[in-house]
């Protein structure tokens, strides 16, 4: 991680996301988002129900 320079006397925390990792940034995320942060998982072998799942509502909205 990186430090620029944001507003006068102040720094923001940056990334450099050629040199961060994922967890990186999902931490910076969760601290940025506070309690608003939501986690995203989808369980294992859950990918093509969680894919058609989000299919079907996509169908509904059209």
């Amino acid at each position: 991680m990186v430090e620029e320079a944001a507003r006068p006397g102040g720094y923001l925390p940056a990334v450099d996301a050629r040199r961060a990792t994922r967890g990186q940034i999902i931490y910076l995320a969760k601290l940025f988002r506070g309690g608003d942060w939501k986690y995203f998982t989808i369980p294992k072998g859950g990918t093509e129900e969680y894919n058609a799942q989000k299919r079907h509502e996509a169908s509904l909205v059209r």
